[in-house]
């Protein structure tokens, strides 16, 4: 799922306020800074940490 966003944007459809990412929840695209919020939270811990990097977060 955390490459949820990615696939959307390499099949150039758009990411636009509002948008239901399935697991991640509702993004909030701020088009002038480049960004997008999703309402799910992703812990970095050190239990979490490497997992996060071998998916290359």
């Amino acid at each position: 799922m955390p490459f949820a966003v990615a696939d959307l944007a390499l099949r150039k459809q758009p990411i636009k306020t509002g948008i239901e990412i399935a697991g991640l929840g509702k993004a909030t695209v701020d088009e002038t800074n480049r960004t997008v919020s999703l309402d799910r939270l992703v812990v970095v811990d050190r239990a979490t940490v490497a997992g996060l990097a071998a998916q290359g977060l």
